[in-house]
């Protein structure tokens, strides 16, 4: 019998339970940040969405130090005093960053100020809002962590092309802007306008504007963790000009500690062992594999899996080499190699997605197969075809 998994997406009740529609991990995550949820709401979410009760748990314990109003350890925070740009540039520093990509833009300037003392966070400059973003992307890509932007608060539809670009990519950046000083928010001031974040809505997994300037590292903090969390993708964060310049202004910055938490997601062990029943009972079985791979560290111990069962490997369209190119195994990218595929080494009945994002015509070459997907992202996972075996 085929199994399909549960897709996820959707809204919460007050009382904690997923309502009809989708629930996605990221919406689960920024529910208990901003304590929409409880412990409760989150690992029922998380369950819903077939993770394990393991998986569930582990991912709860990866964001509990975050919670909104949770206790945090006294060594995990320390206090600062200073301006605006103090607070961002000592949080940002706090998750391990080096570099700071910009645009040029007055709005930087109490960025600038704050650099003087600050010299280890170092700025990559750009001359375009859609370049920095693209900089700051290709940095996360090749370095695996987690980039930082900032740009004036008018660039941000310049900035949004590359901003989408980064979210069909699972990319993790985050990126800040300045914003219209606050007494004049809602007054259709000079390079304003009363809503800047609905537009970038579909392509960023969270976005705030900065109220209160003793909390602008909370707010660095989530952004940093939602960017994070697996799959990954952009978050914005708006900051008014005033706040940013403000002195004297106290509160307490989260160490490193507090923020780079390993999340260790297993799928269930059951149906680990289900798909590997599939693909031993296959005769003619083919890796399919995509981006996941290489953001997973998992190109060994895939390659190990090809050459233990000897079975012939495809790649999806990615910006990794997720499966070595020059192996005797691999036998192209896809849809380049759609055409023989029926009859290479002959005709395949077990179709094996690792990690790859899977978009469907109406008439599919894999209609009738024996199909197992492998993702983080659960909104990815069975949303184009019925799986036999899906591990999340």
């Amino acid at each position: 019998m085929r199994r399909t998994l549960i897709m996820c997406g959707g809204t919460w009740s007050k009382t904690s339970r997923p309502t009809k529609g989708k629930v996605r991990m990221r919406d689960l995550v920024g529910n208990l940040l901003t304590a929409k949820i409880s412990r409760r709401g989150f690992v029922s979410g998380m369950l819903a969405a077939s993770f394990s009760a393991a998986a569930a748990e582990s991912a709860f314990q990866s964001v509990a130090p975050l919670v909104s109003g949770a206790d945090v350890l006294p060594n995990f925070t320390r206090p600062v005093t200073g301006t605006g740009g103090d607070l961002l540039v000592e949080q940002v520093l706090e998750t391990g960053a080096q570099y700071l990509f910009v645009s040029n833009g007055s709005g930087l300037g109490p960025i600038c100020d704050s650099l003087v003392d600050h010299p280890q966070l170092q700025l990559i400059q750009a001359t375009h809002e859609g370049q920095l973003v693209s900089i700051a992307d290709g940095y996360a890509k090749a370095s695996g962590k987690t980039a930082f932007g900032m740009f004036s608060r008018v660039g941000l539809p310049h900035a949004s092309s590359n901003m989408y670009n980064a979210m069909k990519d699972r990319t993790p950046l985050v990126l800040f802007s300045d914003h219209a000083d606050s007494d004049r928010e809602g007054t259709d001031s000079h390079e304003d306008l009363d809503d800047w974040l609905t537009a970038v809505e579909p392509y960023t997994k969270w976005r705030w504007k900065v109220h209160e300037p003793e909390r602008i590292p909370e707010w660095v903090r989530n952004a940093y963790k939602l960017a994070g969390v697996v799959p990954g993708g952009p978050t914005h964060v708006r900051i008014p000009r005033d706040h940013l310049y403000e002195e004297n202004l106290t509160a307490r910055i989260y160490s490193g500690e507090a923020l780079n938490i390993p999340m260790k997601l297993r799928p269930d062990h059951r149906e680990v062992e289900r798909a590997a029943k599939l693909l031993l009972e296959a005769s003619s079985p083919l890796l399919y594999v995509g981006p996941e791979v290489s953001q997973s560290g998992a190109r060994a111990p895939l390659v190990e899996l090809a050459e233990l069962l000897a079975i012939p490997v495809t790649q999806h369209r990615s910006y990794f080499a997720d499966f070595p190119n020059f192996h005797p195994l691999y036998i192209g990218e896809l849809p380049a190699v759609q055409s023989y595929l029926q009859r290479y080494p002959k005709p395949i009945d077990c179709f094996f997605n690792f990690g790859a994002r899977f978009p469907l015509r109406r008439k599919s070459f894999i209609d009738g197969l024996t199909v197992i997907h492998a993702s983080v992202d659960q909104n990815t996972i069975g949303r184009n075809t019925p799986l036999a075996s899906a591990l999340v």
